[in-house]
């Protein structure tokens, strides 16, 4: 149901296309239960406008007027140290308390964007003799230091109690808490379960965990080991991975969702969003040219690399809903309203559509808008159909 130009219903959960400081102000204070978003990282990527800078103090403010005391919020950032810095400078001015240990999602699908010092110094001069011994003495060096990417940061912070304690904070609004058990990593089998009675060092050495008299015969939790501040796809450690793997929790966890949910999300479990999981929905949208890649290559300079591809979703920053389903999880309970102010394409909506939450999406790019509204509504029918 559409209430107005800039807005859409579905079921309980709200999408409004506008800018999210004036959409926000619109809204109740302590309304929301928690915050799950993925806003700018001030990077201007792939030349978007919309990502040339971090949201604004006045933007945190709203979202911690509308967050119910003790409400958390889980915001993605760029590992970029001035970025992370200027990101968390500003929610603390905006009165969210960020005395908590980030969340890093790590996978193995960047790709590096340095620039070739060597082969720059070749393009610019040409072939002359001086030039090419340049180029050959600095090849292999790249301008500042651009690693390829393999983590992103999840800021944890939370809105300040208005009780004394995170027990009386809990008992009067179920808030100043995060429901870790819900994002135990399940165990690989059932040999695996006496291990994560043990302490882990260097990634596979165990030393026996420290019993106390009162707890002498200490059992491993039956729903998986304990959640970390590291979240691990692709399996990128090896065997160490099923100390951390999202993708090992998505697994699990996706057998919680009706049947036909799952025929129709069978990417939950994936990493890095697939194109099937970005598109889904978006059957009568034009498809629309994007710079595609060759993931591993150095873009800038390997220009033949760079390929066009048609895509429905074109929105260059999807995130996982495994990852979104993760947080959701850890931060909220069924019915409780999910806040994602920087909605993007709409994955935080759908996260929260498939977990029963309800849902208030914001984003002003109208192109955006659209894409989140049919993914939205094709999320909302599966779910649907799964109970009639």
């Amino acid at each position: 149901m559409t209430t107005d130009a800039g807005a859409f219903e579905l079921d309980l959960n709200t999408l409004s296309l506008g800018d999210c400081l004036e959409v926000l102000k619109q809204m109740s204070d302590n309304s929301v239960d928690v915050m799950i978003t993925d806003p700018p990282y001030g990077i201007k990527f792939m030349g978007k406008n919309w990502d040339k800078a971090i949201p604004s103090v006045e933007i945190w403010k709203e979202c911690q007027r509308v967050l119910k005391p003790g409400a958390f919020a889980f915001i993605m950032c760029a590992p970029r140290q001035d970025l992370l810095c200027r990101m968390t400078d500003n929610l603390e001015k905006a009165g969210l308390k960020t005395g908590f240990t980030p969340i890093y999602w790590t996978y193995a699908s960047g790709f590096p964007k340095a620039h070739n010092i060597g082969k720059a110094i070749f393009k610019k001069a040409g072939a002359q003799q001086e030039v090419v011994e340049t180029s050959k003495r600095l090849n292999g060096s790249y301008g500042g230091f651009q690693p390829k990417p393999a983590v992103e940061v999840i800021l944890v912070v939370m809105k300040p109690l208005d009780q004394k304690c995170y027990t009386k904070q809990a008992l009067l609004n179920g808030k100043g808490i995060t429901w870790l058990n819900d994002c135990r990593v399940p165990y690989n089998c059932e040999k695996d379960k006496p291990s994560a009675g043990n302490r882990t060092c260097n990634f596979g050495e165990q030393e026996p965990k420290y019993r106390s008299k009162s707890n002498p015969e200490w059992k491993a939790d039956e729903t998986g080991r304990f959640p970390a501040n590291l979240l691990v796809s692709d399996n990128i450690l090896d065997g160490s991975s099923q100390y951390y793997s999202l993708d090992k929790w998505s697994n699990f966890h996706l057998e919680d969702l009706p049947q036909s949910v799952q025929d129709t999300f069978p990417f939950l479990a994936v990493s890095k969003p697939s194109k099937k999981e970005k598109e889904a929905g978006l059957e009568s949208h034009e498809d629309k040219q994007i710079c595609g890649r060759d993931i591993g290559q150095d873009m800038r300079n390997n220009p033949y690399k760079l390929r066009p591809a048609l895509r429905k979703n074109i929105h260059p920053t999807v995130k996982p809903l495994a990852l979104m389903t993760y947080l959701i999880k850890m931060g909220s309970r069924k019915g409780d309203v999910v806040l994602d102010p920087f909605m993007g394409s709409g994955t935080t909506c759908i996260a929260a559509l498939l977990t029963n939450r309800r849902s208030i999406g914001i984003e002003k790019e109208e192109e955006y808008f659209s894409i989140a509204k049919e993914r939205c509504k094709s999320a909302l029918m599966s779910n649907y159909c799964s109970q009639n």
